[in-house]
């Protein structure tokens, strides 16, 4: 599967080995892959996925910790609206 974020194709690879125990996804920003954990509910791999494309979201936006709570929404709003519209098939 390949989500398209932005103005790039990033591809999701499930894999075990990339991911700490602790977690259940890895965003990696330099190669534009999101990693997942298998064998995880519908649900929760959602889930998952989503919080990956929240961290894809932030580095293609120019996010950093010092940001505003106001400038990352303000900044986020319209890559999480292009990112829906361009995979529609996310929410089903």
């Amino acid at each position: 599967m390949k989500l398209k974020i932005g103005y790039s194709y990033w591809p999701v690879e499930y894999d075990n080995l990339m991911i700490d125990e602790e977690e259940c996804g890895k965003c990696l920003h330099q190669q534009q892959i999101i990693k997942i954990r298998p064998e995880m509910s519908k649900a929760k791999e959602k889930e998952v996925l989503l919080h990956e494309v929240c961290h894809a979201i932030f580095t293609l936006a120019g996010l950093t910790d010092e940001s505003s709570e106001e400038e990352v929404v303000n900044r986020i709003t319209p890559l999480l609206l292009q990112f829906l519209l361009d995979n529609p098939d996310f929410l089903e």
